[in-house]
């Protein structure tokens, strides 16, 4: 009989037969030889896949699961306590203030009673208000002495702790932990029950590290990377983790690193289901083809993607003016959302001299900037203004909202990742007064690499929306 015997809260010992043995490696086959270097660095962590002799809580609840269905004959000997609490229905005013809708309340009903897992929920669904139930919920209803709140961005910490003292948790609990914060004012934070804190600055801390038990992961898929990682087995008293996103894997190795961390998926909520029940936004999605008919194409493919890149988004005008275009066609107010910060100051010249009022949101502006442009955008357009643009980086992928949505929206910034383009595409389907939006990206048909990026892009928001973008010729565009 396989049995996981546990030496901590977070790590567990395997035994079985040669033949069990065999079975539960083939549960975990993926290897990445990255992982082996990490491990070598920072000692065992399980997103070490082919199962060294020990395995990681997620990994045990994930064998678990599958060792029921293959009908594996198992046994767990865990003496580890764990908060598992079975609230019954949370009413839809448990937050005061905010009436949340049924799917959040039951995601965090689930999570509570489960306490350890993965909750997808697609981006505009309300993350951070399931969330803020389930550390409301703990902090009245159980004993924790340490919930450590995991949160990439100083901009979304802070802005996840005032939302915290909006849902009734009370501010006298609750610690901020980063950079930003004078060194005295973060071992104050340390002595809380409730930490919020990005993944760096916890470290400096024991009394956090000892004290935890709940941890909270938002924006979760970061919790298979090194950095993060290598913080829970750092954690000796660390009993359950939840962990919240919207994407949460994009290959077979993420998601069983994913695994490994969560275990099991607990929540789905996907963006398709949010936009069929009018929660999000219907969207009409348009990839505006830019074809260059005067450019060799075979010097075109010759250059390598950087150089492409450089020279056919980061400083060609003409699609960089595309959003313009766009504006000057159906006014509004429209958000352009790119990569590289070199090319976030270009726009914002070429958009000015274009007379449209614009303003940028990025990494190295000021959380105080950020928050005034955010503000500025959010407000509806003057009398006789015809339009005008927030521009925004990479800040902007993960956990900002703006109140009222957007008119048009405008992913120029060409990337290939899949996540990053559902998490930008989500910034776009909140609700707004009119009940539509227009979102734009462009089909670079110059480049067989972009054009590639282009597809990428275009099965993204498919696979997220259940939504075929148009490819459009930029001269059937202005027919419209």
């Amino acid at each position: 009989m396989l049995t996981f015997n546990y030496q901590n809260a977070w790590i567990a010992n395997y035994s079985g037969t040669a033949k069990e043995i065999a079975w539960l490696k083939k549960v975990f086959t993926y290897q990445d030889m990255s992982d082996v270097r990490h491990k070598q660095r920072f000692g065992y962590f399980p997103s070490v896949l082919c199962l060294d002799s020990v395995m990681s809580h997620g990994q045990v609840i994930h064998a678990i699961k599958e060792a029921k269905a293959a009908n594996v004959p198992f046994v767990v000997e865990d003496p580890n306590f764990r908060y598992m609490l079975e609230t019954g229905p949370i009413p839809e005013n448990y937050l005061p203030g905010v009436t949340a809708r049924n799917y959040q309340l039951l995601a965090a009903q689930i999570a509570l009673g489960k306490g350890h897992g993965l909750i997808k929920m697609a981006t505009g669904s309300g993350k951070t208000l399931t969330f803020s139930i389930v550390v409301k919920t703990l902090i009245e209803k159980t004993d924790v002495p340490g919930i450590l709140i995991l949160i990439l961005s100083k901009d979304l910490l802070n802005q996840t702790a005032k939302r915290f003292e909006s849902y009734g948790i009370d501010p006298n609990l609750i610690g901020i932990i980063h950079s930003d914060v004078s060194l005295e004012k973060q071992k104050i934070a340390a002595e809380k029950r409730i930490v919020l804190s990005t993944h760096l600055s916890i470290t400096k801390f024991q009394g956090v590290i000892e004290k935890t038990r709940y941890v909270i992961c938002d924006e979760c898929a970061h919790a298979a990377s090194p950095m993060w990682s290598a913080l829970f087995p750092m954690l000796p008293n660390l009993s359950n983790i939840l962990g919240f996103t919207a994407t949460p894997w994009d290959s077979e190795g993420e998601r069983q690193k994913m695994l490994a961390v969560f275990g099991q998926v607990l929540v789905d909520i996907p963006a398709k289901w949010l936009i069929q029940k009018g929660i999000l936004i219907t969207p009409e999605v348009y990839f505006i083809r830019l074809h260059y008919k005067d450019r060799n194409i075979k010097v075109l493919n010759a250059m390598d993607w950087r150089q492409a890149e450089k020279q056919l988004i980061l400083e060609e005008k003409n699609r960089n003016l595309l959003p313009i275009v766009v504006l000057r066609k159906f006014g509004g107010r429209m958000l352009v959302i790119y990569d590289k910060l070199v090319h976030g100051e270009s726009l914002l010249n070429l958009y000015k001299e274009n007379v449209y009022e614009t303003r940028l949101a990025e990494g190295k502006t000021s959380t105080k900037d950020r928050e005034s442009a955010i503000t500025w955008f959010e407000k509806d357009l003057e009398p006789g203004q015809q339009g005008k643009v927030l521009l925004a980086s990479r800040v902007f992928d993960e956990g900002v909202d703006i109140k009222g949505g957007c008119d048009l929206g405008f992913l120029v910034g060409a990337g290939k990742d899949p996540s990053r383009t559902k998490q930008r595409l989500g910034r776009l389907l909140r609700q707004n007064k009119s009940g539509k939006v227009k979102v734009f990206d462009v089909q670079d048909s110059n480049h067989k690499v972009l054009s590639r990026w282009s597809g990428i892009r275009r099965e993204a928001i498919l696979e997220e929306t259940g939504i075929d973008p148009v490819i459009i010729s930029l001269e059937d565009f202005m027919k419209l």
